[in-house]
């Protein structure tokens, strides 16, 4: 079994930290020690340590123990020293009931949607060059204290940032041509294993988008454990620029899934993309049926990526374009990793389009080139492209 599929769809890689510190021993029911409360800390649905949050988010108050027994009840109080309150209800002797399972339990704290300042904070704040992942933030701390029958114990949290929210990088807002990216593989599968893919991808699809040139990490702000519209995925990129892209819209049903993002401010690339996947079944030989994994984007170049690449007599040919085309046969790759199978088809589809600055919006055909990939992502299953790799597309 591959090592993706060894990961619950509800948790972040591998299994939550709660249970880990529960195996570890420092939670469990050891007559050694007396019962008492071990940590606190701010923490997401599955206890993991988070460094940023969204206004509006839901955030968890998290609570680890030692040899309390089952369905004790902690108090919480929070309250923090601004007058201008960050989370909803943490004010002076607000409680909040901690129920402890297993050695730890967990309250949720909404963020105030309310903050000002931090709208202003990010008009004022642009400057071309920065990375504006880290740029939209308001830090603050919350103050508090555990009461239990075994003990009590104060605690100040551990810097919260809060971020605000990027503003959409439509098409209007690139340069230079517009380019239809389109990438399709197929793999034979049974339809519990798109399912089951399904329900990871739309939960993390950092499983799969992840690779050797840049790391996805998704804020999941209402901890519903899937991605929603609203939602935001963090990326890393190999090279001077990195980005984010905001969850615009999600379609699903049993055979078929369309995860949609839309580019933000700061990101490399001005547009849309879209990740899809469909089962389609072949009734006369069930060994033939197949996923279609596609990657459909369409973008134009960023200024700032512009001002940074290296431009020859095509547009297309810059080293911002050939590294997305890298990346996405890496994740063509993890696709097909998988569902520990080599790929029974992988084209790459391309249009490229002036762009109709009277109207704002995709203008003539400059070209329309079909490829087929498979080789390229075969070669990407035994060793993922680099940035100092030659694009083969």
């Amino acid at each position: 079994m591959s090592f993706f599929k060894e990961i619950n769809p509800k948790t972040n890689w591998g299994e939550p930290v709660l249970s880990r510190l529960a195996k570890s021993g420092i939670t469990g029911n050891s007559k050694k020690e007396k019962p008492e409360i071990i940590t606190g800390h701010w923490a997401n649905f599955y206890g993991n340590n988070v460094d940023r949050y969204f206004i509006g988010e839901t955030i968890y108050y998290v609570v680890v123990t030692r040899n309390i027994p089952d369905g004790t009840i902690i108090k919480l109080q929070l309250f923090e020293k601004e007058d201008k309150l960050h989370l909803k209800d943490a004010k002076l002797n607000q409680e909040f009931d901690i129920k402890i399972e297993s050695g730890f339990g967990r309250v949720a704290v909404k963020i105030n949607e309310t903050i000002a300042s931090l709208s202003e904070k990010n008009k004022e704040s642009l400057t071309t060059g920065d990375d504006y992942r880290y740029q939209h933030t308001e830090i603050f701390n919350v103050y508090g204290k555990l009461f239990s029958k075994y003990g009590n114990k104060s605690f100040r949290s551990n810097f919260i940032h809060v971020v605000f929210e990027l503003e959409s990088q439509g098409l209007e807002k690139g340069v230079g041509n517009v380019e239809e990216q389109q990438y399709t593989v197929e793999v034979y599968a049974a339809s519990s294993d798109f399912y089951l893919f399904q329900l990871q991808f739309l939960g993390h699809p950092e499983m799969i988008t992840s690779n050797k040139l840049a790391t996805y990490t998704p804020f999941d702000k209402n901890n519903d454990g899937y991605l929603t519209e609203g939602d935001q995925i963090e990326i890393d990129i190999w090279g001077p620029v990195n980005g984010s892209v905001k969850v615009a819209k999600l379609v699903t049903d049993k055979n078929r899934f369309e995860l949609y993002f839309q580019a933000l401010q700061g990101h490399p690339d001005a547009g849309n993309i879209r990740f899809s996947g469909q089962f389609i079944e072949n009734y006369f030989d069930f060994t033939k049926s197949k996923i279609v994994f596609e990657i459909f984007n369409i973008t134009r170049t960023n200024l700032l990526t512009k001002h940074l690449d290296v431009y020859s007599q095509f547009p297309e040919a810059t080293i911002s374009r050939a590294a997305q085309r890298k990346q996405w046969l890496n994740v063509l790759a993890n696709f097909c990793n998988y569902f520990e199978t080599g790929p029974v088809k992988a084209t790459f589809h391309l249009i490229n389009k002036k762009w109709n600055a009277s109207t704002n919006e995709p203008g003539s055909i400059v070209s329309n080139n079909t490829t087929d990939i498979l080789e390229y992502v075969e070669i990407a299953m035994e060793s993922q492209y680099d940035f100092f790799s030659i694009s083969p597309i």
